[in-house]
C-alpha cells in the first residue's frame, strides 16, 4: 500500500525544468540555474540546509519562476533572502536548516546583510503560499507582517543627496564616458581602468578585490576560451574557491587579459595562480614614484595589497577625472567611495 501523501509538497508534480520571465530554462535538479544577467548557485546550501530541504527550496523557486510572474531579478532577490536568513541560523547554530521557523526569521531579521532581505523573504513565501496555503507551517503570519519593505521616503532624500545615495543614471553616463576617453586616450593605465570597473560593474567590496587572486579571473592570459570572475565571499565565512564565476565581458575582458598579460610577464605557470589580482606597486611601468605600501600579512594573502589602499586609490582616480554634478542645483565635484558604487549596483 503506498504511503499516504498529506500536502501540497509530496502531492504535486515536481516540475522537471524551470523556465524564466525572461525565458531562460535549466534543469530544476541541477546546482546552478541560468538566469539573465546571473545565476542561482545552489551550492552556496549545501553546507547550510538539509538534502530535503534543499529538493523543497528548489521544488517551490521552480514553481514561483515557472509561473513567470516575477522578473529574474526578483527570483535572484527571493534566493539571496533566503540565502542569507539560513546562513545566518547555520552561523548561529552550526546546524544544518531543515525548515523555516518564527525563530530563525526573527533572530535573522534584526540582523539581515541587507536592507532588503527580509522584504523580498516575504513576497518570496507569499507567493508560495498563493500557490501552496501549508507551505512552511512553522512561519505565522505575524511574522511575516514583521519583514517590510524599508522606508521608500528616506531612501528618496538619500538619492537627492549629491554625497550620497545612488547615481543618477545621466552621472553614471558622464563617469562611462570619462573613463574610457581617458583609458583610450593613454592618460589611464590598464591596471586604473581594471580597478575601477571591477568596483563599479561589479559592486565589490575592497577587501574583496584585495584579496582576489590571479585564478580568480578566466580570459585567454589564464589559459581559457571563456571570460568569467569570481571574488571571496563577504559576510557568510565561505572559501572564495566555492564562489560563483560570474560573465566578464564588453570593454572590461580585453583591458584584463592586457592587464594579466603585464602581470604574469616572465612567471613561471606553476606560480601564476598563487599571485594575487593586485600588489602594491602594480606592474611593472605602472607606479613610477611614491612610498612603496605596505602588503596584507594574513596567511594565504601575503603580498596583496591592502584593501584601504585599494578604497583611496579607487577614489583618487575617480576624483582625478573632475567630473561635476548638479543635482543640487549648482555644479559641484562628484563624490566617490566604493560602498556608493556597491549600493548602486544593488539598486
Amino acid at each position: 500500500m503506498p504511503a499516504q501523501k498529506t500536502n501540497f509538497y509530496d502531492i504535486v508534480a515536481r516540475p522537471s525544468t524551470v523556465r524564466s520571465q525572461s525565458g531562460y530554462v535549466s534543469e530544476v535538479n541541477s546546482a546552478v540555474w541560468e538566469l539573465r544577467g546571473s545565476q542561482i548557485d545552489y551550492r552556496l546550501l549545501t553546507d547550510v540546509v538539509t538534502e530535503r530541504f534543499l529538493e523543497e527550496i528548489k521544488h517551490h523557486l521552480a514553481t514561483v519562476t515557472n509561473a513567470q510572474s516575477h522578473a529574474d531579478a526578483t527570483i535572484r532577490a527571493f534566493f539571496n533572502a533566503l540565502k542569507d536568513c539560513v546562513h545566518f541560523s547555520f552561523r548561529g547554530t552550526g546546524e544544518k536548516v531543515n525548515t523555516l521557523t518564527n525563530a530563525i526569521i526573527e533572530g535573522w531579521r534584526k540582523d539581515a546583510s541587507g536592507a532588503t532581505y527580509p522584504y523580498f523573504l516575504r513576497l518570496f513565501l507569499n507567493a508560495i503560499r498563493s500557490r501552496d496555503p501549508g507551505a512552511f507551517p512553522s512561519v505565522t503570519d505575524k511574522v511575516l507582517n514583521a519583514l517590510r519593505k524599508p522606508d521608500s521616503e528616506i531612501e528618496h532624500i538619500l538619492s537627492l543627496d549629491p554625497k550620497q545615495g545612488p547615481w543618477l543614471e545621466r552621472e553614471v553616463l558622464d563617469q562611462d564616458i570619462a573613463i574610457e576617453a581617458a583609458y583610450t586616450n593613454g592618460a589611464w593605465h590598464v591596471e586604473r581602468y581594471v580597478l575601477v570597473q571591477l568596483f563599479r560593474l561589479y559592486g565589490m567590496r575592497p577587501d574583496q578585490i584585495a584579496n582576489m587572486k590571479i585564478s580568480d579571473v578566466r580570459c585567454r592570459a589564464t589559459g581559457h576560451t571563456r571570460g568569467e570572475i569570481r571574488w571571496p565571499y563577504a559576510k557568510n565565512d565561505l572559501a572564495a574557491d566555492q564562489a560563483p564565476w560570474w560573465p566578464l565581458g564588453g570593454a572590461l575582458l580585453p583591458a584584463m587579459e592586457t592587464y594579466l598579460t603585464l602581470c604574469l610577464d616572465g612567471i613561471p605557470p606553476n606560480e601564476k595562480d598563487k599571485l594575487p589580482l593586485f600588489t602594491p606597486t602594480g606592474p611593472s611601468g605602472c607606479r613610477k614614484r611614491g612610498k612603496r605600501p605596505e602588503p596584507t600579512r594574513e596567511p594565504g594573502y601575503e603580498g596583496h595589497v591592502l584593501a584601504s589602499l585599494l578604497s583611496r586609490r579607487f577614489v583618487y582616480y575617480m576624483q582625478s577625472l573632475g567630473l561635476e554634478t548638479s543635482r543640487s542645483g549648482q555644479p559641484e565635484p562628484m563624490h566617490f567611495n566604493p560602498r556608493r558604487e556597491r549600493h548602486t549596483v544593488g539598486t
